[in-house]
């Protein structure tokens, strides 16, 4: 029985993200003997989804779960958030442990898991994340390499290749601040001259209605008379 986590670095929530089953399930056990509230997943799309609506403070991660690259969801966290990130993978070959690191993960553990390791793991994560502000209100996002449109809630919505453009400039914006027309025909199109202004208002109009149909919700997204469009990523 290892000495409990909690009293060195105080309450941590944890998750655990594991293709495996039992594996996923024996880590949570570590977790909890370890004094950390602790919970199990086993794929990209269930951690997203759980994150959303349980916020965590670190995430111990697969390299390989079965829907979507370990390191391309460790860059995502990264780019996201400020959760403490330890990946998990059976590759004991110095590059893919360098890629690991270079992709957003703060540790790298390589199977078969030790114990102590995990445990001075946790500490050193939990301390940085416990020293670290973290963001509180849940987000508009985009998952699965900008293909997926994630509401504050955890509901999804599946874009095209246009929406996807769009919403891609809309959340890369300062928050509060429009985006102009001129940018997302930009990126729409070979040349303002060539396009057609009321495709724009189409998509716009095709993907309120597809949020509004697919997840119950109204897309915060106004026009600005004269100027563009303005996003706003918390509702």
């Amino acid at each position: 029985m290892q000495p409990s986590l909690s009293t060195t670095i105080g309450p941590m929530r944890v998750t655990v993200a594991d293709s495996r089953r039992e594996r996923c399930r024996a880590l949570v056990g570590l977790l909890t003997e370890l004094g950390l509230e602790a919970t199990g997943v086993h794929g990209a799309h269930q951690l997203y989804r759980h994150l959303f609506a349980h916020p965590c403070d670190l995430v111990l991660l697969d390299t390989e779960l079965p829907d979507e690259d370990g390191l391309a969801v460790a860059r995502y966290l990264r780019r996201h958030s400020r959760l403490g990130i330890a990946m998990i993978s059976s590759s004991e070959d110095a590059a893919d442990r360098l890629r690991g690191l270079a992709e957003g993960a703060d540790a790298y553990l390589v199977r078969p898991l030790e114990p102590e390791v995990v445990a001075a793991t946790l500490i050193s994560l939990g301390r940085r994340v416990k020293s670290t502000p973290q963001p509180t209100a849940p987000r508009w996002q985009l998952l699965r390499d900008g293909w997926q449109l994630a509401a504050p809630d955890g509901q999804t919505v599946e874009l095209t290749t246009a929406e996807r453009t769009v919403m891609s400039r809309l959340l890369e914006s300062p928050e509060g601040e429009p985006v102009e027309r001129d940018c997302f025909i930009a990126d729409l199109s070979d040349g303002i001259e060539v396009f057609d202004n009321h495709r724009l208002e189409m998509i716009f109009y095709r993907l309120r209605r597809k949020v509004r149909e697919r997840i119950g919700r109204d897309l915060p997204l106004r026009s600005i008379r004269s100027r563009g469009y303005l996003f706003h990523t918390q509702d």
